[in-house]
């Protein structure tokens, strides 16, 4: 059975969402949409990554290092953070030993 407080909360919740709703220019729209879509993508990756951390052996580190300067710059960019992370370094500590 639903309580009283909890049926107010989902009133309050649909009316805040509609007035957002109308209130939102097409452009607006998209980008929240865009951000929305955004956030669920990041949340699944975050548990896709602690799942791998459990699952995952700890990858050579000299070998990684080694195939991680051979990327380009774009490439290594964009999984920096993530390896830097794995290996429990500062990403800054990874860009030196990968230039």
């Amino acid at each position: 059975m639903t309580s009283t407080f909890q049926k107010l909360c989902d009133e309050a919740d649909k009316k805040a969402k509609a007035i957002a709703e109308t209130e939102l220019t097409p452009a607006e729209k998209a980008a929240d949409d865009w951000l929305v879509a955004f956030s669920k993508k990041s949340e699944e990756a975050l548990a896709k990554r602690a799942a791998e951390k459990q699952t995952a052996p700890r990858p050579d580190e000299a070998a990684l290092v080694s195939v991680l300067a051979r990327k380009g710059h774009i490439e290594y960019d964009r999984m920096r953070s993530e390896v830097a992370e794995t290996l429990g370094v500062r990403v800054g500590t990874l860009d030196e030993r990968t230039a």
